[in-house]
């Protein structure tokens, strides 16, 4: 190991066996829950310096996390842990020499885009609105985890790794999926805060129709429902992929099954529609790869949905059937109870409207972001009143104004054109069809989604989940070519994407 790497790393764990044992982080946390969360501390230590390790130890503190923190009665102070392991990871990364080069090597001419927006974000951080924290949270939420883009095109370098990290990130949603189905089923007093969580106002969400059942949206190890239905959507594209690209795994094929259960139950119509479109896509995607139909791979994907939704009302009928009332109701366009037209007009007014109020430049960095109840709610950390806009686009427009407005959409099409080059380049292999799925979730989170607001993206697990995921799709001609370690391989690849 590098001696610096080791060296740091041995400062970092005294430091941390310090703090812990000083009690000043800590303190005040229940006990089974202190001891939860020193245990998962003391991983980081043996995994420092090796940076897939650290990776891997993040992506499980992310579906963690909430659960700690709500636990604790949303104490903010567990919000930090993960920024400590990611510092950690970046320190590792730095330190290998074979990831010199890549992120040149994976982003291209995208990367010019990306950084004019960023020097324009951090640009209209000056002066500060009224908190010089506001502009930090905004930076904070959209571009922290970029770096994790080299992760995931390095971890795509190798075809073995990469199902590996497919699998396991199926596995873990589906772990996560089950504990949301179990409270869905339960109710929301599994996984509750025995304390108050000011500042969470969403863990016993309620939804339903007059004359319907309730409808009880599950957060499981999460702070809200949303943030719970984010992770299964992102989670089950990747398991999408990993059972296009390992037809025999039985552990991928039921952490999609399981995955798939957990979408419908949580009763979030947006995530229905995305799961829908993500199992289409994988249906077709083997087929459009190979250039030739691939009925076999059509079947194997439907039937694993088709198997999720069979069992779910033989085991749980009360969980299907006002899940399925919810859904027609709410989402059959013929339904006078759909909210189709009135979220149009909402979200596209709203984003006229937001590029009426940001003018030129914009109100400044952070202004519409998320987390700033935090700074601005008071002590029960309320939302009430802090943003202009609903929308995404409509919140870039206030936070930078035309420029930003300007420069964001610049940069999605100039990163979506280069991922979909590289999902094209690496066919025909089957990582080319996982790698479609993947595009696909891209896509919704910077154009569909974002359409609807900015939460989405800069929703901390979705947004890690991001860059990782974009790192992995611009690694796959390479990989695709069977090169991928080899440097003349490499630049062919790169070539055939330019």
């Amino acid at each position: 190991m590098n001696r610096v790497v080791l060296i740091t790393g041995l400062v970092l764990a005294s430091a941390a066996a310090g703090v812990v044992a000083t009690g000043s982080v800590i303190s005040g946390l229940p006990v089974a829950l202190a001891l939860a969360v020193a245990g998962f501390l003391a991983l980081v230590p043996v995994a420092f310096g090796r940076w897939i390790a650290l990776t891997a130890l993040l992506l499980g503190w992310l579906m963690l996390e909430d659960l700690f923190r709500k636990l604790a009665g949303n104490d903010v102070r567990l919000y930090f842990v993960k920024d400590a392991i990611f510092a950690l990871v970046l320190i590792s990364m730095v330190s290998d020499n074979g990831l010199r080069g890549k992120w040149r090597a994976a982003t291209g001419s995208s990367r010019l885009w990306l950084y004019a927006l960023i020097g324009w974000g951090v640009t209209r951080s000056f002066p500060p609105s009224s908190d010089f924290r506001t502009p930090l949270i905004g930076l904070r939420l959209d571009f922290l985890y970029v770096p994790l883009v080299i992760a995931g095109y390095a971890i795509a370098s190798d075809r073995e790794r990469l199902k590996r990290w497919w699998r396991g990130i199926a596995v873990l949603g589906a772990a996560t999926g089950l504990v949301g189905v179990i409270q869905a089923s339960i109710g929301p007093g599994f996984l509750a805060p025995s304390r108050d969580a000011p500042g969470l106002p969403f863990l016993n969400l309620v939804r339903g129709l007059p004359g319907q059942a309730e409808v009880f949206r599950p957060s499981g190890t999460f702070v809200d429902p949303g943030r719970f239905l984010a992770a299964m959507i992102v989670c089950l594209a990747i398991g999408l992929a990993a059972v296009i690209v390992r037809r025999r795994d039985r552990r991928a094929t039921a952490a999609v099954a399981v995955m798939a259960a957990a979408v419908w139950v949580s009763g979030g119509r947006t995530g229905m529609l995305v799961a829908t479109g993500l199992i289409c896509v994988a249906a077709v995607a083997p087929s459009w790869a190979a250039r030739r139909t691939s009925f076999v791979g059509i079947v194997r994907i439907v039937a694993i949905a088709a198997v999720a939704l069979v069992t779910l009302p033989v085991v749980a009928p009360d969980l299907y059937t006002s899940r399925l009332a919810w859904y027609r109701d709410t989402l059959d366009p013929r339904s006078g109870r759909n909210e189709w037209s009135f979220r149009w007009t909402n979200y596209s007014s709203d984003t006229v409207r937001g590029i009426g109020i940001g003018g030129p430049v914009g109100n400044g960095t952070g202004t519409e972001s998320l987390g700033r109840q935090y700074v601005y709610g008071g002590s029960e950390r309320s939302t009430t009143g802090l943003n202009k806009v609903e929308g995404g686009w409509a919140a870039i427009a206030v936070e930078w104004g035309w420029v930003g407005l300007f420069l964001w959409v610049g940069w999605t099409i100039s990163w979506l054109g280069r991922l979909r080059r590289c999902v094209r380049a690496a066919r025909p292999s089957p990582f080319a069809a996982g790698g479609a799925v993947l595009l696909a979730i891209v896509f919704f989170d910077l154009v569909v989604g974002f359409f609807g607001g900015l939460q989405g993206f800069q929703n901390y697990i979705e947004n890690a989940y991001f860059w990782l995921i974009s790192g992995m799709i611009l690694g796959l001609p390479a990989l695709a070519s069977g090169r991928a370690s080899d440097a003349e391989g490499v630049g062919e690849a790169l070539a055939v994407v330019e």
